[in-house]
């Protein structure tokens, strides 16, 4: 605590002493914040394009599977027709 005190007495002297200080200061501070402003916003867009990607994949991938699914019944059907072929022309 005492170390902050030492640093604002500081401050205010070199304020005194040199009051431009005060508008660099201000622009820093400005600065900072358009710094944290564009990380937030380059945050946010990363987040945000990483979610419709996965989205995008999730619903390939569901697509996919039912396209699987379809050929997989498609060709059990036609195996299960053969059978019935065969068994048809073996008799009972």
């Amino acid at each position: 605590m005492m170390q902050l005190a030492i640093l604002l007495v500081l401050i205010l002297i070199a304020l005194i002493l040199a009051p431009w200080l005060f508008g660099v200061i201000i622009t820093g501070i400005a600065l900072y914040g358009i710094w944290i402003a564009v990380v937030a916003a380059l945050l946010i867009a990363a987040v945000f394009s990483s979610a419709i990607i996965a989205a995008f994949k999730r619903f390939r991938s569901k697509s996919r599977l039912e396209a699987q699914i379809a050929e997989s019944n498609r060709i059990y059907a036609e195996k299960e027709k053969a059978r019935a072929q065969a068994a048809e022309q073996t008799g009972p």
